[in-house]
Order: C-alpha cells, then structure tokens, then sequence
C-alpha cells in the first residue's frame, strides 16, 4: 500500500490501514521512542508512549500536509513530539534536579532542527535524502547501514548528506535573515 493510499485509508478511519501503518513504520516510531526515554526509570513508559503516538496519527491524520513534510518525517516528528513530552513529565514526577538532563531537554526544545521547523527545512531535500537525514541524525544509523537498507553505495550517502547539510545551513540562513537574526 502506497502512502497516499494508506493516507486515504486512515482518514476514512479504517482500523486494516492503521493495522498496515503499524506494520510499515510501527519499528522506526518504536526506535524513536526508545532512543529518547532511554534512561532506565523512563522504560516503563515505552508501550504507553508507543500508544499514545499511534492514537494521535489516528486523531491527527486529517492534519497530515504533504507540502511541508514527507508522510515518514511527519510520523516520526510526532513520535519524538510525545516521547520528549513523556520525558519532561517523568522529569518533574520523579523531581529531578539533575540541572544536566533539564538542560539537555531543553536544548532539544531550542534546537532548530528539533522543531516544526525541522520538517520546513528538510522539506527542500528530495525523499531520499529525507529519509537518509532521519536515518542518519535521528537514529543514528551508520551509512553503511543506510547504504545497505536503501541499496545505495556508501559514498552516495556521504555525498547526500554533505549535499543536503549545504542545502540546510543555506534555507536555514535564509530563515535567520527573513527573521532579522
């Protein structure tokens, strides 16, 4: 089933389509889960995350824009959406005044790329170098594995990354300068 399709098939609230959504993406939106409640106290929360990611998709697919973002990085900037938020209300129920991992969360916060700007600025790159960008710095995949998984060879995934960083900073300048910065 083609995005599109599966798109359709949602929004008709059909329960076979988020079945095969599950199927399809269900291991990258695990992954993204895990990498960010990471920390042995915030484990537990994995399946509740994982569901509540998968809920939203079902309440939120009639949002769903294909002009600013692929159908994979608007899954998966959801994903780390609710995972970051399950992250910070574990922060304040366990009272951690461990400045460091406040920090670090609050620095995903700022950080340009980890924003709905994130999807704006990826979305000048073409699907593949999207979905080699996810790989890469969202889940850290080794461009060997990615040059396995999308049957490229490595050095293509060198170059469309080193490509699409150029793309990036210049958009991403362009913001900066539109906003005065």
């Amino acid at each position: 089933m083609l995005d599109r399709e599966l798109i359709e098939e949602l929004k008709a609230r059909n329960f076979e389509a988020l079945e095969h959504l599950i199927t399809e993406y269900g291991e990258a939106i695990i992954r993204t889960v895990h990498a960010i409640l990471c920390e042995s106290h915030e484990q537990s929360e994995w399946e509740a995350v994982e569901n509540t990611i998968f809920y939203t998709i079902w309440e939120k697919i009639g949002d769903f824009d294909p002009q600013k973002a692929s159908f994979t990085t608007w899954l998966l900037m959801i994903a780390r959406s609710k995972a970051i938020d399950q992250k910070r209300k574990l922060a304040r129920d366990y009272h951690e005044d461990d400045g460091e991992k406040l920090n670090k969360l609050a620095d995903q916060a700022d950080d340009p790329l980890a924003q709905e700007t994130f999807l704006e600025l990826v979305d000048c790159l073409s699907q593949e170098d999207q979905q080699i960008f996810l790989l890469y710095y969202f889940y850290q995949v080794s461009p060997k594995n990615i040059a396995k998984t999308l049957s490229f060879e490595q050095s293509q995934v060198y170059n469309r990354l080193s490509r699409g960083r150029s793309k990036l900073r210049q958009k991403f300048a362009e913001r900066s300068d539109s906003f005065g910065l």
